[in-house]
């Protein structure tokens, strides 16, 4: 995501395992050490107008019923930057390389 941004960004969902590990405070710590590796691999085989200014760790789950992907569970790119494109602006003025989204 990021059109008309300076820099896109990634949501990620996290699977079911990422969102149990999520729950505790050192869980959490560990996902964002991974997640860090992760956006700095990436990034560095990104030229610089490709690069990932962060990373969002979604706990909510992208399903078919809250129309988030299809039947053959192809993401729908327009649906999900509609439902996060209210927070943008909070969390690029976050300044962080990885940001929590949380429902619960």
């Amino acid at each position: 995501m990021g059109s008309g941004l300076s820099a896109p960004f990634a949501v990620i969902s996290l699977s079911d395992r990422g969102r149990e590990g999520a729950r505790t405070e050192q869980g959490r710590r560990e996902l964002e050490k991974s997640f860090l590796r992760i956006l700095d691999r990436t990034n560095r085989n990104l030229a610089p107008h490709e690069r990932l200014a962060f990373l969002v760790l979604d706990d909510s789950k992208w399903t078919i019923d809250r129309n988030f992907v299809t039947p053959t569970l192809k993401l729908k790119r327009s649906i999900l930057e509609d439902y996060y494109s209210p927070k943008i602006s909070s969390w690029t003025s976050l300044g962080a390389p990885i940001i929590w989204n949380s429902e619960s």
